[in-house]
């Protein structure tokens, strides 16, 4: 199954599935059972115009059972939008979609985490100068060759993939696919030709770049690139960057152990009345996976809790960003200084001085628990 042609989103200024689009679908479709021997677990479209090849790979993982963490990017808003429209009239749920310049935005948060890469690049020679014209022509102006805009990803593409990460990329015969192959070789990709089809009078050409694999797995070196790996890289990236700039009112008092962080949390100053916090210092936990950041870390607070209708008197708190799944709204590029800004802007924002309803109940119920076990429902945007 793939995405269906009427329920994928159309705009004037959007690029519309072509056949380029159709062959770069075809492609994954032939990769398809290939995933059942090793799911991936984050996806990435650079460029994703109306959303319908991100769609096709989604409802594709879908199919073979796979709760698969989404993203796309694109430099156009009304293509953003139209991603987004796409992906919902599928009922396509755990994907995001970021405005943004290439993957400017995702890196490096997401660094090493890509599992399955596809791109659809403006690869039509023009004038330089078209590149940059924006609209619907910065779906197709590819600049000299139609290079400009596939050699500014290329060298990005290596920090993006995962130990066995995998990127599929269109490519016309301007391109030069043959030279295309030969860089992403010597980058340490194994490169080959997925499918090659005539389009009227374009000659189009899906390649298929995937990381080298070592032949003695057992040695450590293979492993260098493991999940834990990976979390503790990007734990690492975040704690430097939290260090040299601290979110407002947050302050970082216990990170030693480096998979514990607790944050102290000074009640805000808000323009509501009461101003329920303001004074008060509060005291978050953070405990991260080994999955992080592809699963969310569990939040909560340290007692006592602020008294607030989405926080439990066990410290257990309703907020979509914090939670995965079932309409959970955690993303991998989402970071710790953004929870915590977020968890004071949701403060901010209280007049309400209670708890949950079932506070009580709920607290006896999940003793001992962690949050992520419930089964939350995200319903009121007003607190």
């Amino acid at each position: 199954m793939i995405a269906s042609i009427k329920r994928t989103t159309f705009h004037r200024d959007v690029y519309e599935p072509a056949e380029d689009s159709f062959a770069l679908v075809d492609a994954l479709v032939a990769h398809q059972q290939t995933w059942q021997h090793s799911p991936p677990r984050l996806c990435l479209e650079v460029g994703s115009g109306s959303g319908y090849v991100i769609t096709s790979l989604g409802l594709l993982l879908q199919q073979l059972g796979m709760a698969v963490q989404l993203l796309a990017t694109d430099i156009n808003q009304q293509a953003a939008a139209a991603t987004a429209a796409t992906l919902a009239a599928h009922g396509v749920w755990r994907a995001d979609v970021v405005l943004c310049d290439l993957a400017s935005a995702l890196l490096p948060a997401i660094e090493g985490l890509v599992d399955v890469l596809v791109f659809n690049p403006p690869y039509v020679p023009t004038p330089d100068e078209e590149v940059a014209v924006g609209g619907l022509a910065a779906a197709w102006a590819g600049g000299a060759r139609g290079r400009r805009v596939i050699d500014r990803l290329l060298p990005l593409v290596p920090r993006l993939l995962s130990a066995r990460g995998e990127m599929f990329m269109v490519a016309v015969h301007e391109n030069d696919p043959a030279e295309l192959m030969r860089e992403m070789e010597a980058a340490g990709f194994e490169a080959r030709v997925a499918l090659q089809r005539k389009a009227d009078e374009e000659q189009l050409t899906i390649l298929h770049f995937k990381r080298q694999q070592p032949h003695e797995l057992a040695r450590p070196l293979a492993m260098s690139r493991s999940p834990t790996a990976v979390a503790q890289r990007r734990i690492q990236s975040e704690l430097r960057d939290w260090l040299q700039h601290p979110p407002d009112g947050c302050k970082l008092v216990q990170y030693e152990d480096l998979r514990t962080w607790v944050i102290e949390l000074l009640g805000p100053e808000s323009p509501c009345q009461p101003q329920l916090y303001t004074g008060q210092t509060f005291h978050l936990r953070i405990l991260f996976s080994e999955r992080y950041p592809l699963e969310p870390p569990e939040v909560t607070f340290l007692p006592p809790s602020p008294v607030h209708p989405h926080i439990y008197t066990n410290g257990h708190i309703c907020l979509d960003i914090l939670y995965d799944g079932h309409n959970g709204g955690w993303s991998p590029a989402l970071t710790i200084n953004k929870v915590a800004l977020s968890l004071r802007s949701m403060l901010a924002s209280n007049t309400d001085n209670r708890r949950p309803p079932g506070d009580a109940d709920y607290c006896a119920r999940m003793r001992g628990r962690s949050p992520k076990e419930t089964r939350w429902e995200f319903e009121d945007d007003s607190v």
